[in-house]
């Protein structure tokens, strides 16, 4: 390292250009302005000290950039010569762009309990990885900006630890959002000039709407006509004679699910501490704009949706109706045959189509183990189940839905190899699985402390004394037999729901857990009480791996819930989890990835993630990316529908083998999102 490129800047802040491709320029108020190129880089901040006594990280921070600025903080752990590096704990942040801000992390991050941290007004997403950490071992931290597809320019006017957390603040030069809810300085295919534009155009779209049905080759559930089965009246699963899994519908007609996730009629995005980037915006207490406006009850943060209150400019009163009307259209012309996860009530209710339901309300302890994950052999998970279970009586005879889903990407699985019963031992709390654990151990061990003694490297007096352990304590074979019993854990916290769910109701299909990723095959366990094993899949085309692994481990076909593909030329802050070079290349993704979807036998569909783009200031956990089939002003993506449909009309002759995929591999970019 070059002592030269060592930097004091303001309250004794000292940045080091440890590798990679960017350059430091001090500012005139001793900050730093920070040029990165595509390859990204690192920085080792110094003169950080006492990660016991400040609790919180303070970030004062400029985003110079026209898109979402990404960074991750490292804390680095001291370590003794010769020995095994330690991974540290890793904060992956985002921040809005064009603007100055001021945050603060909370340091109790460290102890890894939550896998999403609360956003404020300029941050948007922050995720953190690795294992839990002790902070008197921190001894610095690296921010690592990661590969991007262009350069980037943003200043650190501050960095420092504290004992007290930071005022947030937000502030820009002048308004970026026009009163459409469109950024103001970039130009974009799809970008309208006027309101009258928006409002004639979606006007005249809703009068010329075609009859809302599928094409010939579909029944009224959007089944395939030619591929028959026993009818039961509701959504089932089988396998035809080929080995090819389907759903199918009702009448007994082989269904393939091609979804559309957040049919809404727009995505709120956040106001309070960021009304500095809005031309317009109404009075909370406008009546005209009431369904625009959301208030997050537990932090009173006002959210506003451009997409709801452009309905609003177009359709007045009758908004809603209009915008059913005008969707509806739209998805059987486009051939969606599902309204997938996250979808407004209303439309389903008046949609007549085919959906799928997310259950609310996962039974969650009082004391959970780690993170989310509950006392799943406790008294009070069963009747906490029970009463989830009661949510599914209203929809025990609806012909139109395929299945639901128990919960989405539980935070305990992003952890990855994760030992959830060692994870009891960091409190004293008696969990009712600990003493499951010791019942599980006395059989293990034959009742024989001996011989547990001599596995574990212990000298226990009773196997009652494990009870009281820290989970520094064990050694030898600990973690090998408390892995294991993780095992039974996990299946544990799918059975006790899913059984009484299918009490409630029998006839619906189980679709599963929503998991993210296969962080850890033990997240298979449990899968018999399926009938369906959905994986939210992002990537450009489906991961072979993990659903083979699915299948094999299982036996279960597999529901893709989501995947999606955004581009940077439509004026939002991130193009999503995959990225492409433009508009045209979304489309080629799209079709690309169903087709990959249907070659492969155990997939029963797949559900796109979203049908609206984001709102620019983000979400309530800061989403803002350019992802949808439609933008904010309800006007679709020229190129996503023309593949859409392109891809929907030659769909059955893909499935059954008598047309192979001819798709080409979109132009990908790196994304500047988590």
């Amino acid at each position: 390292m070059n002592i030269d490129d060592v930097a004091k800047g303001a309250d004794n802040m000292q940045l080091f250009k440890a590798s990679g491709d960017l350059q430091l320029e001090q500012t005139e108020e001793g900050g730093w302005l920070i040029h990165t190129g595509e390859a990204g880089g690192r920085i080792v901040a110094l003169g950080l000290e006492d990660f016991v006594t400040n609790h919180f990280l303070e970030l004062e921070l400029e985003n110079r950039n026209s898109g979402q600025l990404t960074l991750q903080i490292e804390f680095h752990l001291q370590q003794e010569p010769g020995e095994e590096e330690q991974p540290p704990i890793r904060l992956r942040t985002s921040f809005l762009p064009m603007t100055h801000l001021v945050t603060s992390y909370d340091l109790q991050l460290t102890d890894n309990q939550l896998a999403f941290l609360p956003r404020s007004p300029g941050r948007l997403k922050s995720l953190v990885e690795g294992r839990q950490t002790d902070r008197s071992l921190i001894c610095g931290l690296v921010i690592r900006i990661l590969p991007f597809h262009k350069p980037q320019r943003f200043v650190i006017h501050r960095l420092r630890l504290s004992p007290n957390s930071t005022i947030h603040s937000v502030r820009a030069v002048e308004p970026i959002l026009d009163k459409l809810g469109q950024l103001k300085n970039a130009d974009w295919s799809n970008k309208l000039s006027s309101e009258s534009d928006m409002i004639s155009r979606l006007r005249d779209e809703l009068f010329a709407a075609k009859e809302d049905k599928y094409d010939r080759n579909r029944n009224a559930f959007g089944g395939f006509v030619a591929k028959r089965f026993r009818a039961t009246g509701y959504f089932r699963v089988d396998q035809d004679k080929g080995g090819r899994w389907w759903l199918v519908d009702p009448d007994g007609c082989g269904f393939f699910s091609v979804g559309l996730d957040g049919v809404r009629p727009g995505e709120y995005g956040m106001v309070t501490g960021l009304e500095p980037l809005f031309d317009w915006l109404p009075n909370q207490d406008d009546p005209l704009y009431k369904d625009a406006w959301q208030i997050h009850e537990p932090t009173s943060s006002s959210l506003f949706s451009f997409a709801i209150a452009n309905l609003i400019r177009a359709f007045g009163e009758e908004w809603k109706t209009k915008w059913i009307q005008l969707t509806r259209s739209r998805l059987k012309e486009w051939g969606v045959n599902t309204v997938a996860n996250w979808s407004h009530p209303d439309f389903i209710k008046q949609a007549g189509m085919p959906y799928v339901y997310p259950l609310a309300g996962f039974p969650r302890t009082e004391r959970c183990i780690f993170r989310d994950f509950p006392d799943v052999f406790s008294e009070e998970y069963r009747q906490l189940s029970e009463i989830y279970a009661v949510q599914l009586e209203a929809l025990r005879e609806d012909r139109l839905l395929i299945g639901y889903f128990m919960s989405n990407e539980p935070n305990w699985a992003y952890a990855g190899h994760m030992n959830l019963a060692r994870e009891m031992f960091r409190s004293s709390y008696p969990f009712a699985s600990k003493s499951k654990l010791l019942e599980y151990l006395r059989a293990k061990y034959e009742d024989n402390l001996s011989l547990l003694n001599a596995e574990w490297r212990t000298e226990l007096a009773s196997f009652e004394d494990i009870m009281d352990w820290s989970h520094q304590d064990f050694q030898g074979k600990a973690d090998e037999d408390l892995f294991e019993f993780t095992g039974r854990m996990i299946e544990q916290f799918v059975k006790v729901p899913a059984l009484e769910l299918k009490k409630v109701d029998p006839h619906h299909l189980n679709l599963g857990m929503r998991y993210a990723w296969i962080s850890t095959e033990l997240v298979l366990n449990g899968c018999a009480y399926f009938d369906v094993f959905s994986l939210n899949c992002y990537g450009f085309e489906p991961n072979l791996r993990e659903i083979a692994l699915i299948y094999e481990r299982t036996g279960k076909p597999v529901l893709i819930g989501e995947y999606h593909f955004g581009a940077p030329d439509a004026g939002l802050p991130t193009t999503g989890l995959k990225s492409v070079a433009n508009q045209e290349e979304r489309g080629k993704a799209y079709r690309y990835y169903v087709e990959k979807c249907a070659e492969m036998s155990e997939v029963l569909g797949m559900h796109y993630f979203i049908l609206n783009d984001q709102s620019f200031t983000g979400r309530l956990d800061g989403e803002c990316s350019q992802i949808g089939i439609v933008d904010g002003r309800h006007k679709p993506y020229p190129s996503m529908v023309q593949f859409m449909r392109q891809t929907h009309s030659e769909l059955y002759d893909i499935l059954i083998g008598a047309k192979p995929s001819e798709a080409m591999v979109p132009i990908r970019i790196e994304s500047n999102f988590f």
